[in-house]
Order: structure tokens, then C-alpha cells, then sequence
């Protein structure tokens, strides 16, 4: 890891299979299901000073 980069600080992975309504085909192969893969991850970002300052003011109003 680079320093400066975010961290990792934890995946989490769920594997889901859906049912299909009737079986399906392709002329090479038959399924009753179709599967798919969440994966959510929670990243430790640090800034520096002035990207947080940057960020804050950003998110002021401007002032006239």
C-alpha cells in the first residue's frame, strides 16, 4: 500500500440466487436461477489539512 492511500477496513460479500419464473435456455445450457454477488466494503480515508479545508468550504453558502 502507498502511503497516503485508504484503507480497507473491512469487505463484506453475499452471494443471492434468484429463481427464474419458468426454466430458461440457450440451446447450450438450461437454468432455473440466475446468481449474483454483493460486496460492500467500508474504506478509511485520512485527509490532509488542506483537503479538508477544501471539502469545508465547499459545503459553505456563499457569502455575498
Amino acid at each position: 500500500m502507498t502511503p497516503g492511500s485508504p484503507a480497507v477496513e473491512h469487505i463484506t460479500a453475499r452471494a443471492h440466487r434468484v429463481p427464474t419464473e419458468t426454466p430458461e435456455a440457450d440451446g447450450t445450457l438450461e437454468w432455473d436461477s440466475t446468481s449474483g454477488l454483493l460486496c460492500l466494503s467500508a474504506v478509511d480515508i485520512a485527509l490532509s489539512d488542506a483537503a479538508a479545508r477544501s471539502l469545508d468550504a465547499a459545503r459553505e453558502p456563499e457569502r455575498d
